[in-house]
């Protein structure tokens, strides 16, 4: 799995943040929502730094077949949420994720195939997808496919580049309590806590 490292010499001036602190209201008696958690584990090091976990401001890419629309979302504190008409499937196809930390970029882009099932009139509850990502070693410009990255310098500093690659593994848990909780805090009057939780697995 090949990921970059930039290195520049000035912030961004904006960041993309979750929108909407509240969840969703469902718009007809057959609508879903959509919810789990999505953390990126780095055991063996954060690219050339300490080992860490990333769990917020990562953007989720979804596609709903059944609805033949893409959704992208937000996670923060791992959560993420989105409305669906739940029929039949939705697919995780991938994420992007973007951290500056003391003048480094670090843009991450994978490609995933993960598949749920959904339901109407539900909480499909995808569970909490962990990916870990071992073993990071630094590789050369010809070792990364560059198809998947797009670099644009607003700027007149210029970067410089690292490549890296990592062993990669996904593991899911599910834990229906803490959906609970989350959803309870998010909005104490939300009409999705009287539906049922089914495990989209």
């Amino acid at each position: 799995m090949k990921h970059i490292l930039l290195f520049t010499a000035f912030a961004g001036l904006l960041r993309l943040l979750a929108a909407c602190a509240s969840l969703p209201a469902p718009k007809s008696a057959d609508d879903s929502l959509v919810v789990g958690r999505f953390v990126l584990s780095f055991p063996d090091g954060f690219f050339d730094r300490q080992p860490r976990s990333v769990d917020s401001r990562m953007l989720l890419h979804f596609y709903l077949p059944g609805e033949r629309r893409h959704v992208s979302v937000f996670t923060s504190g791992g959560y993420f949420r989105f409305r669906s008409r739940g029929a039949g499937e939705l697919i995780l196809t991938g994420y992007d994720l973007t951290l500056r930390d003391n003048g480094v970029e670090y843009q991450l882009t994978d490609r995933l195939d993960q598949r749920f099932t959904t339901l109407p009139h539900e909480v499909v509850y995808l569970g909490e997808t962990t990916i870990s990502y071992t073993n990071p070693q630094q590789v050369n410009r010809q070792s990364i496919g560059l198809e998947s990255y797009t670099v644009q310098n607003m700027f007149t500093a210029s970067w410089r580049y690292e490549y890296w690659d990592f062993g990669k593994s996904v593991t899911r848990s599910w834990d229906t309590e803490a959906l609970k909780g989350y959803l309870q805090k998010k909005d104490p009057q939300s009409p999705w806590l009287s539906y049922e939780v089914f495990q989209g697995s």
